[in-house]
């Protein structure tokens, strides 16, 4: 499956919307670097959408300070003696409120000009990763495949590799997983087939629109000539936990399909 085109424009045209100063500063400052930076049409404009109202600097820390001593110095100028003792509680009230606004703006969190220059960054890089599809081939169990418990999600997902830039070296890079990691013997497994695909979807970690390009890459095994493989429940090799399951067993999972479900849909459709 051949990748599809992307329309991608250079950061700095989509950027110049109206940036406040800060910004501007931060741009100019990093030009050189951003120059260098070119990002999907869509991607950009979802984290611009997503991210614009959360910037904040300390400079608006600083402002609310300054409202708070032009807030005291008129009070203290002004004979508050002769108001109502109820006024008077008022204005000591509004008074404490803008200095716990200060402290408050001071310690709670911020997203930076910096935050958001490096979620940018993040947003550039490309999402390339090549998924191992090890089947069962005894026949014993239909359309069963090894998979790897990710700590991260919580959750099975099909062994991953970032995804090398060339095609030879790419797959090298799979039969070093299967024969060093996985220790499988390199005569009890076979190659089928290979595929690609786009997955447009939101990333649940950074809360932004991604385009994952996946490259699938199927291998039936003899489980049988690899004992370490051939158990029924959990398969731990190296601090990592592995273990088969079927297309059904993934479906049937509520966290599989939440974080997995267009790799275990497609699988589904393309290899099964």
């Amino acid at each position: 499956m051949t990748k599809q085109n992307r329309q991608r424009f250079p950061l700095p045209v989509l950027c110049a919307t109206r940036p406040d100063k800060n910004t501007l500063q931060y741009l100019q400052i990093n030009s050189k670097i951003i120059k260098m930076i070119m990002l999907e049409e869509n991607a950009l404009l979802d984290l611009l959408h997503k991210r614009a109202h959360h910037i904040k600097t300390r400079a608006h820390s600083w402002e609310t300070l300054l409202c708070f001593i032009g807030y005291v110095a008129s009070v203290l100028l002004a004979d508050i003696k002769t108001l109502p003792s109820k006024t008077q509680l008022i204005i000591v009230i509004i008074g404490f409120l803008y200095l716990a606004v200060f402290i408050a703006s001071l310690y709670g969190s911020h997203y930076s000009v910096d935050a958001f220059y490096q979620d940018i960054v993040r947003a550039g890089e490309d999402h390339n990763f090549s998924l191992i599809l090890l089947k069962d081939r005894s026949g014993n169990f239909p359309n069963r495949y090894l998979m790897k418990k990710d700590k991260r999600w919580n959750c099975y997902l099909f062994p991953y590799l970032r995804t090398l830039n060339e095609k030879d070296r790419d797959y090298e890079s799979v039969l070093h997983f299967l024969e060093d990691t996985l220790r499988i013997s390199n005569h009890s497994y076979e190659f089928t087939e290979t595929k690609e695909a786009d997955f447009t979807k939101a990333s649940v970690s950074s809360n932004m629109t991604k385009t994952y390009h996946h490259t699938f890459y199927q291998f039936l095994c003899d489980i049988a000539s690899n004992p370490q493989l051939n158990k029924k429940n959990a398969i731990h090799i190296d601090g990592q936990t592995y273990k088969w399951l079927s297309i059904d067993d993934m479906k049937n999972d509520r966290r599989m399909m939440e974080y997995n479900r267009d790799n275990i849909t497609y699988v589904e459709k393309q290899f099964v």
